[in-house]
């Protein structure tokens, strides 16, 4: 991704300095700006670095951040002019697979095009992405996980894992797991943060909320929800998603027999010949994060 600024496209005249702009949320000497010349900035940077997110949208493959411009404070302690907010979108056909790290090698055969994750906010409505992370008491927070592979490929994806930090590294910070056991939400009863799936619509997405009130009993600081999604062609006891609604296990695809093993321990039970050889034709797995997500009250 490359962005470039006209030096003064967003000062009063004394012109933007380098130090002044910013891309997303990461390092500010990776994700900051150089002076290519008097007049222009630039600012460079991987599709997925910086806190770049993806999501698929119809026929696109579309990578969107934020360009940040925090001008200085003068000897007075007067900013020359207003901070800014710049959304910044590179879009791509689908049929163009874009070099990432969540772009997790195909098992598959051999020239098959790699899958590309991705998790979301989502509007009220399910409509369009959202963009604020700040919910209060009472709101829903609405997900979508998105999976994007080739025409007519027979995988699904699957949500195996998700947990809830306080900070963005999930392997030393405390967490609280939402889903566990290869795709079964974590019961309710346990008192913890609880999931719920809705029913599947389509192969390659799946859509799951989270109470905003149970969230932030969790944590009155900022949250992260990080997943493990993966893409696999048959349904089993390792390849499912399931809630708990009642007193009893649902899964997303109507096959609830899968989800029986979420009292225990869920193990794939197919013999290993089979299993090996379904591994071999079908997965692949990426870990995404939404996040900060603030709940105020």
């Amino acid at each position: 991704m490359v962005v470039s600024v006209r030096a003064q496209a967003l000062g009063s005249g004394a012109g933007v300095r380098a130090e002044e702009l910013r891309l997303g949320s990461g390092n500010p000497e990776r994700c900051g700006s150089t002076m290519r010349r008097e007049t222009e900035l630039e600012l460079r940077a991987e599709l997925h670095e910086c806190g770049s997110t993806l999501r698929v949208e119809g026929d696109s493959v579309v990578y969107e951040n934020v360009l940040f411009y925090s001008p200085a404070l003068n000897s007075f302690g007067i900013a020359r002019s207003a901070a800014a907010r710049i959304p910044i979108q590179c879009r791509y056909q689908r049929t163009h697979f874009v070099s990432t790290n969540q772009e997790l090698k195909p098992a598959g055969q051999p020239g098959s095009a790699p899958q590309l994750f991705s998790l979301q906010l989502m509007s009220d409505d399910w409509v369009s992405e959202r963009f604020s992370t700040v919910f209060r008491l009472g709101d829903v927070l609405k997900l979508r996980a998105s999976m994007l592979s080739a025409e007519h490929s027979p995988l699904k994806l699957y949500v195996d894992s998700c947990v809830l930090t306080q900070e963005l590294d999930t392997e030393h910070a405390p967490s609280s797991p939402l889903v566990h056991n290869h795709g079964c939400t974590v019961d309710h009863r346990s008192g913890g943060p609880t999931v719920c799936f809705f029913p599947r619509m389509k192969d390659h997405t799946l859509q799951l909320q989270m109470d905003a009130h149970e969230l932030y009993r969790y944590s009155q600081s900022s949250i992260y929800v990080t997943c493990l999604l993966k893409a696999a062609e048959d349904q089993s006891s390792v390849n499912k998603v399931c809630s708990y609604s009642g007193d009893r296990w649902l899964s997303v695809d109507g096959n609830h027999a899968v989800c029986q093993c979420c009292h225990s321990v869920c193990e794939d039970r197919r013999p290993s010949q089979v299993s090996k050889g379904v591994a071999a034709a079908a997965e692949s797995s990426a870990v995404v994060t939404v996040g900060p997500v603030v709940i105020q009250q």
